[in-house]
């Protein structure tokens, strides 16, 4: 086993249910657990199957990660790019569950999750039809295939599919926690067990998976109706292998208009803090409380902060607080890069003396034109404060995102001049510009919760 299983058995208590349910020990999950796949490798290669080793090969050695539901990431499905495990360790000789989540990004036919000879052992795939459904085909002793179908309500969104096959002679698959669409197994003809392969994403009928794959897991026996309830969580999810998500995670972002929707093509979807939440997974990292303001100061920020703890802060959670801060202290003309400094420590410190956990970040470049600053003093004020926070903010913070050290958008002094990444004020981030902050973001906040 492995050490990430070894800490389930380690927390003891039991975990909460949302919606006021029954307590299950997260242990329970534990049983007859063959096993599971996180699918949170970012790049081509092996995914590492956490309980029993049993790895699944990247065929073509090109497999990607991509955003994903419980975790960092997901497993991301194309043509020609699939999942194999050519061993009879995954075979079933009885009742059985899979479980995980999956997101539809292609409308077309396409295999998911399955065992594979000369036919389908068990197959889970997305069957083009109208409405698109989820399809469950199971293959008996005699070689007859036996179905059961859910329809999928939208694509472009997670969807928590249990599929079980039940040796007293049924079939069944739910969608979302909901009420399972069951068949009838036909009772003298047995489940068919051979020498099949395990895949995902491919099953050899050549419907290529063209969606998200995230957090598998794999029973040699049916879950109970809160075992199930618990593995959704309410729709965030669970790690099997380590604890409940923490929902609890209370984020508030401080800024000014890097960090507000200013001129977001897409308000609340193209802004850094949104699109670091969907590379998050969702989940606890959903709907940051936006605080930020156009042309805030950072001296502003401070003043505004006694109060802000007090309306925003929340006893009993963690609590992250992003500060992104100080470009429009030093735009105009005359200001003293010290009083920038004593300024951002005093903000930290006064989220972090009340127990937030605190994310500093860097100054971008920005032309000053239009704020009557020096351009000068401005370049050499940036690379000053800039020097001062990476060596110091351990002393006030719990991480630095470093946003200046990007090669795109922050090294050079001219590279708000990128038409790429930056609007033509030469100041704010297009949403290309976004995505890189918003990827800094996520990895600073991925380590500290």
């Amino acid at each position: 086993m492995r050490s990430r299983l070894m800490r389930l058995h380690l927390l003891g208590a039991g975990v909460r249910l949302a919606g006021g349910g029954a307590a299950v020990p997260p242990a329970s999950l534990l049983d007859g657990l063959v096993e599971y796949y996180t699918l949170d490798e970012a790049g081509p290669g092996t995914r590492v199957g956490d309980v029993a080793s049993y790895d699944l090969t990247d065929v073509n050695n090109n497999m990607v990660g991509a955003g994903g539901k419980v975790g960092a990431r997901a497993l991301r499905g194309a043509t020609n790019k699939y999942l194999r495990r050519q061993t009879t360790d995954l075979q079933f000789n009885g009742s059985f569950t899979l479980a995980g989540w999956f997101n539809i990004d292609g409308a077309t036919t396409q295999d998911l999750f399955a065992r594979w000879s000369s036919g389908a052992e068990w197959l889970l795939y997305l069957r083009a039809a109208s409405p698109y459904v989820f399809s469950w085909r199971v293959k008996d002793a005699g070689g007859d295939v036996q179905v059961a179908e859910v329809n999928i309500p939208s694509y472009r969104a997670w969807h928590w599919v249990v599929a079980e096959f039940d040796s007293s002679g049924k079939i069944r698959i739910a969608l979302n926690n909901a009420t399972a669409t069951e068949a009838t197994f036909t009772a003298d003809t047995p489940f068919h067990s051979g020498s099949s392969e395990t895949t995902v994403g491919y099953a050899g009928n050549g419907y290529a998976n063209n969606s998200r794959v995230d957090s598998v897991t794999l029973y040699n026996r049916l879950l109970t109706t809160d075992e199930k309830a618990a593995l959704w969580n309410d729709g965030d999810g669970l790690d099997t292998l380590t604890a409940y998500p923490d929902r609890s995670l209370n984020w508030i972002c401080i800024g000014d208009s890097l960090t507000s929707d200013y001129l977001s093509s897409v308000p609340g979807v193209d802004r850094w803090a949104d699109q670091a939440s969907a590379l998050l997974g969702g989940g606890k990292y959903n709907d940051p409380t936006n605080l930020a303001v156009i042309g805030k100061t950072a001296a502003e920020m401070l003043a505004d902060a006694p109060a802000q703890v007090s309306a925003y802060y929340a006893p009993g959670k963690t609590n992250l607080v992003t500060i992104w801060a100080g470009t429009n202290d030093l735009a105009p003309s005359g200001a003293v890069v010290a009083d920038l400094q004593t300024t951002f420590q005093a903000l930290c410190e006064t989220w972090r003396n009340a127990g937030s956990k605190v994310l500093a970040y860097t100054m971008l470049p920005r032309n000053t034109g239009a704020a009557g600053g020096n351009q000068t003093q401005f370049n050499n004020n940036r690379a000053t404060f800039n020097t001062w926070l990476r060596s110091n903010y351990t002393n006030f913070a719990d991480g630095l995102v470093d946003v200046a050290a990007d090669s795109n958008i922050g090294v050079s002094d001219t590279a708000y001049a990128n038409t790429t990444y930056y609007v033509n004020d030469q100041t704010h981030l297009l949403p290309a510009g976004q995505t890189i902050v918003a990827g800094l973001a996520a990895t600073a906040i991925d380590a500290i919760t």
